[in-house]
């Protein structure tokens, strides 16, 4: 089983719904429908940064391969609760509201609820977690499940 890279060392219980780490720490995007990746191939996106603290950018997930100002990025902040997919290629991007600080996908997975802005058009995007790919916070809350 494949660990991330971006670790943080949590005081708080594991189950605690107020500390939602993020579970996964890679996922696919597939934004054919959206004004994303003009190429149509699905982007692997790579959680890059972590940061708990409420009022604050929660995680940011980066493309894979991607060029500093030309990646696609995909943050969540707890401020205003907004999950938000922007593409330095072409300047668009799409927002959706939530209070889950996990990442939308599951079955939300296709959903239409995403919010195009900036000459976006669809609002139609398909997030699907790599569960081979777990965060360390997750691989340590699955291992000490198994343990006790």
């Amino acid at each position: 089983m494949t660990i991330g890279t971006v670790d943080y060392v949590s005081t708080a219980p594991w189950n605690d719904p107020a500390n939602p780490w993020p579970a996964y720490a890679q996922f696919t995007l597939s934004a054919a429908d959206a004004n994303l990746n003009a190429s149509g191939v699905p982007l692997i996106m790579q959680l890059v940064e972590f940061d708990p603290t409420e009022g604050a950018q929660n995680w940011v997930y980066v493309s894979q391969n991607h060029d500093q100002g030309d990646a696609v990025h995909m943050n969540y902040n707890t401020g205003n609760n907004l999950v938000t997919i922007y593409d330095g290629n072409v300047g668009t991007y799409y927002t959706l509201e939530t209070t889950v600080r996990s990442i939308p996908a599951g079955w939300l997975q296709g959903n239409t609820n995403w919010a195009p802005v900036d000459g976006a058009t669809e609002d139609t995007i398909s997030i699907i977690a790599d569960t081979t790919v777990l965060t360390p916070w997750e691989y340590r809350r699955r291992r000490l499940l198994e343990i006790c």
